[in-house]
């Protein structure tokens, strides 16, 4: 890893790598103190991450599989011989019915007809840095993202960057996109990105589908004004990310005061 663009960057080196990402920013605003005591503490993947990997490996990096998730040779992990051979893998362990239905999942993203035509001559998984200087502190700062769809910069979404997300429901995109941070993803990979390449792209897509039967594929497009307030919301926690480890201080937000609470809206 190094500045600029990453091609075939394996994602556990890309997570090894030394400098501040989105969801570094997005878990430290929430409490710095917390953030710097558990920072180095793994992070056991869910099976809903799991799934969403998988989904994504076989769209994106399909060759990859064998590198990045260990399917069982085992119907259940019943016996003494299967737990000994879950328990010596490195990686997630899944099932061949699992891989089968993830290429179900795979193939109704490929198949669709924008998320194909986004998908038709893109890199994929690609690892960017980039080095900035914050405006506040005044402290030099290394960034990184890692990119799930760069479109082809000769066709017909050659201004776009796109991110395969997973969810629940289609109809809740909205209030997934606030939950999760996804327009401040939006405004830091497409910044860390324009930078690392010289590049000036500026729109953000999503490819969401649903975790579930018939596994339907919704293809949206993030708002600039979205972007904006992710931008705004970024540069604010970057700040504090500076100041922090400029000072070594990581503040606990319960601290300062004794804050006074009251019932939320829909209880009153």
């Amino acid at each position: 890893m190094k500045e600029g663009l990453n091609y075939g960057i394996p994602e556990a080196v890309y997570h090894a790598f030394p400098a501040v990402s989105k969801s570094a920013l997005w878990r430290f605003a929430k409490n710095p103190r917390k953030w710097y005591l558990t920072k180095d503490e793994p992070n056991a993947p869910t099976a809903a991450m799991t799934w969403g990997s998988l989904v994504d490996c076989l769209i994106l990096q399909p060759h990859e599989l064998p590198a990045c998730f260990a399917v069982s040779p085992h119907a259940d992990f019943r016996t003494k011989a299967a737990q000994e051979w879950r328990d010596s893998q490195t990686v997630p362990v899944v099932t061949l019915a699992q891989v089968e239905e993830a290429r179900r999942a795979a193939s109704a993203v490929t198949g669709h007809h924008f998320a194909g035509a986004m998908l038709q001559g893109a890199i994929t998984q690609l690892s960017a840095v980039a080095s900035g200087i914050e405006d506040v502190t005044g402290e030099r700062f290394l960034g990184k993202c890692r990119l799930d769809v760069v479109p082809d910069p000769g066709g017909p979404f050659s201004d776009w960057i796109v991110d395969l997300k997973t969810t629940q429901s289609l109809s809740k995109i909205p209030a997934t996109i606030a939950e999760f941070g996804y327009h401040v993803q939006a405004a830091w990979y497409l910044d860390m990105f324009n930078v690392a390449s010289g590049q000036e792209r500026a729109r953000w897509g999503f490819i969401f589908q649903e975790s579930e039967a018939p596994y339907e594929v919704a293809v949206v497009e993030l708002d600039p004004d979205a972007i904006a307030k992710g931008r705004e919301w970024y540069l604010k926690a970057l700040s504090q990310w500076c100041q922090s480890h400029k000072t070594g201080n990581f503040p606990n937000p319960w601290d300062d005061e004794i804050k006074v609470v009251n019932l939320p809206k829909w209880a009153a």
